[in-house]
């Protein structure tokens, strides 16, 4: 890693506790917009979506 990313990351316990902080939050949202999409979803949403393979 950057040493000044390295260098600015302190202390050490406030910059793990906010990475942790941003983790719980981010996989929230991610429950929660998977929760709308499956309600989306199961009222008929997303049937126009064209199917790509590569």
């Amino acid at each position: 890693m950057e040493p000044s990313i390295i260098a600015a990351a302190s202390p050490p316990q406030l910059f793990t506790a906010d990475i942790l902080r941003f983790t719980e939050e981010a996989a929230e949202c991610l429950a929660d917009d998977f929760g709308c999409f499956r309600e989306d979803h199961g009222s008929g949403a997303f049937t126009k979506v064209d199917m790509v393979y590569r």
